[in-house]
């Protein structure tokens, strides 16, 4: 919906994202991109530090991987980053 003509129509389901209290990083992260498109900058960017920390987590926990501790790492850096471009 962020790249529909009227992103303004997730704006509900953005909010329930946002609200949520998921630790699925990149799920939560989707609401960053209608808030961004909305104009509100504030809770775009809340949203990726809320990102930013469950990605963090599930690191930090030994998130499991396919194949090796390279892939899983150059996976974590992409969503981390991927996370982080609403701050840039």
């Amino acid at each position: 919906m962020e790249m529909a003509p009227n992103p303004s129509l997730a704006s509900e389901q953005a909010e329930k994202l946002f609200q949520s209290n998921t630790d699925v990083a990149h799920l939560s992260h989707m609401a960053a991109h209608i808030f961004m498109q909305l104009g509100n900058y504030q809770s775009a960017i809340k949203t990726s530090q809320k990102s930013v920390l469950a990605d963090q987590k599930l690191f930090d926990a030994g998130a499991p991987y396919v194949g090796t501790t390279a892939v899983r790492d150059v996976s974590f850096v992409y969503f981390q980053s991927h996370d982080l471009v609403v701050f840039t």
